[in-house]
């Protein structure tokens, strides 16, 4: 409560901590921002957003993965690791020193933020060992003060389904694939939701009744209504 900031936001989400953290993980096109996206709307408080895809744009494009004149092994880069059994590319963002640097700079800036009674959504982080553990190690040194309640929700879905989905975006990484092979992000998790048969409402919906069911409510439900299930 010492941040002058804290009173400039309303009410916390949660009756127990000033501010939540929900921590959005998983593969590339398992759906992480359509969901972030979709818990926003429904928020009645502010609640920001802030992941790896917003903080990319902070960072000069030499750095960026697939832009001109990168600078390979000290920033983001994409690594090919051939492909399935069934012919699906498998291919990687994987991060330099300087990278993970960076990347280490992000987790400062969300705990700045929650310590300044900011409720935040982050969607996504990279798959980078050293840059998960600090920031977990950060939420909860952030819980044990009373500041903020750390929410780790994992998304995944089959190689088919991510293939699928990436092969829509406008810029597709073709990365999901292969990040679904690999280690959890998540040094602990709260909700892990297989996305693979589930539309976007039915996700969204899932997430809200597991978050309410741990005292987070972002939108008073009209007496009737009913969650799909």
């Amino acid at each position: 409560m010492s941040c002058w900031l804290r009173g400039a936001f309303p009410m916390s989400l949660s009756e127990k901590f000033p501010s939540v953290c929900i921590i959005v993980n998983g593969p590339s096109a398992v759906g992480k921002s359509t969901l972030t996206s979709g818990l926003q709307q429904l928020s009645h408080e502010p609640l920001l957003r802030f992941g790896v895809d917003e903080f990319y744009k902070t960072i000069p494009a030499k750095w960026l993965a697939g832009t001109p004149n990168n600078l390979g092994k000290r920033g983001f880069q994409y690594v090919e690791h051939g492909e399935t059994a069934s012919g699906i590319r498998l291919r990687n963002l994987e991060s330099g020193v300087e990278a993970i640097q960076m990347l280490l700079v992000m987790n400062v800036a969300i705990e700045a933020m929650l310590r300044a009674g900011a409720s935040l959504i982050v969607d996504g982080q990279t798959f980078d060992q050293p840059v998960t553990t600090d920031l977990w190690r950060r939420l909860k040194m952030l819980e044990k003060e009373g500041v903020s309640m750390p929410l780790f929700i994992e998304l995944s879905a089959d190689p088919r389904t991510i293939d699928k989905r990436n092969s829509r975006h406008a810029h597709p990484s073709y990365i999901g694939v292969y990040q679904s092979t690999l280690a959890s992000q998540n040094h602990e998790v709260d909700l892990q939701l297989d996305t693979s048969a589930l539309s976007a409402p039915q996700v969204l919906q899932r997430v809200v009744l597991y978050l309410e069911s741990r005292g987070v409510v972002l939108r008073a439900r009209a007496h009737g209504d009913h969650v799909e299930g």
